[in-house]
């Protein structure tokens, strides 16, 4: 099955939306943010460190320290965090569908429209949908 993004952005997604329902409150340490995302440790300490090193999080030492978001919600899309854990679309979403080395619009496969289609839908929804509106959604789906 084809996914549009890897089990890392997976996971930093599911760890940036954990901080943001904690904002405001206690910084988030990494032993509760594996527990609370079902992240397995090895992985949780990568995409955090990645996250830091991406602006996304901040993170702090000692006593009080723990992880927490640095930038506002409503400014990151998923795009974004798909980005800066798996590097830019056009390189994951380039290659033909069917695996055909050379597709083109000249030399297509049989999949080559269809797939195009898609594919600009799915970086649509990625670049347009915030960590913000994922957090209404989810809040609405409780209710």
């Amino acid at each position: 099955m084809f996914r549009p993004y890897t089990k890392r952005s997976e996971y930093a997604i599911r760890a940036i939306i954990q901080l943001f329902s904690n904002r405001g409150k206690a910084k988030v340490k990494v032993n509760d943010l594996i527990k609370t995302t079902e992240i397995p440790e090895h992985f949780t300490r990568k995409v955090l460190r990645r996250l830091v090193q991406r602006k996304f999080l901040k993170a702090s030492t000692g006593p009080t320290g723990g992880y927490e978001l640095r930038r506002d919600p409503s400014t990151i899309t998923l795009a974004d965090i798909v980005e800066a854990m798996d590097g830019k679309a056009s390189r994951r979403f380039g290659q033909c569908i069917l695996g055909r080395p050379e597709c083109t619009d000249g030399k297509a496969c049989l999949l080559h429209k269809a797939w195009m289609k898609a594919k600009e839908g799915i970086c649509y929804e990625l670049q347009s949908t915030t960590l913000k509106d994922v957090m209404k959604k989810e809040a609405n789906q409780k209710r």
